[in-house]
């Protein structure tokens, strides 16, 4: 019994430690690089360099986690099949997930103190603060593609085939919302990942998700 629990819990935490603590320490490692960089050669294009290294590495680990672990969890399908099957409710379901989102944004906005909208740091603040078309593939298209294979497709995936689907949304979304900075987008995202999981839980296919977080993203960056 104890050697079966710590099988499955040593799975999960494997599956969290190449879909987001790599991730994250590779993100670090460019950062560090960037800043040592910057010290070198002041007459560098560092935030240029910033945001394409943060682009490449956020790529590479889409198509790295696709490789390795769609076959398992299958959360790339075909969304033309799914779209086909039933049009009306996936665009209800994709409508409802942006409806829960303005309203997850709204409520904590309004709810939360000033010092939680602080602060962005990092490799985060070079995309949030110049507004290229590099940083619009990072935030907008890579970036959610990336985190819902992670935490939707990878992590949320591999809790339920153990402890069920209930355990997979809620740990899944408490994952992701500890990996941003502040306050404001850890309320925020938890809630999102509960909203994301549940539906993605529901369709099994990762479209579902994928295509109105870019349309969130979307729309915070150009706010």
């Amino acid at each position: 019994m104890i050697k079966s629990e710590l099988r499955k819990i040593c799975d999960i935490a494997k599956v969290v430690l190449i879909a987001v603590i790599l991730q994250r320490l590779v993100e670090f490692f460019f950062a560090y690089m960037l800043y040592t960089m910057s010290h070198n050669n002041a007459g560098m294009d560092i935030k240029t360099l910033g945001e394409c290294a943060i682009l490449a590495e956020t790529v590479i680990f889409v198509v790295v986690l696709s490789l390795i672990y769609n076959k398992n969890f299958s959360f790339w399908t075909n969304p033309f099949e799914l779209f086909k099957e039933n049009k009306a409710k996936c665009f209800n379901d994709i409508i409802a997930i942006l409806l829960a989102v303005m309203i997850i944004n709204n409520i904590t906005s309004i709810l939360l103190p000033e010092s939680a909208f602080v602060d962005y740091s990092g490799t985060e603040e070079i995309l949030i603060n110049k507004k290229s078309w590099i940083s619009f593939m990072s935030v907008v298209i890579a970036g959610p593609i990336y985190e819902e294979i992670a935490y939707r497709g990878c992590i949320f995936s591999v809790i339920k085939k153990y402890y069920g689907s209930y355990a997979g949304i809620l740990i899944s979304s408490a994952l992701w919302a500890m990996m941003h900075p502040s306050l404001l987008q850890k309320v925020n995202t938890f809630f999102l990942g509960l909203v994301c999981a549940w539906y993605y839980n529901k369709n099994e296919n990762l479209w579902i998700v994928v295509l109105p977080h870019i349309f969130n993203n979307l729309i915070a960056f150009y706010l």
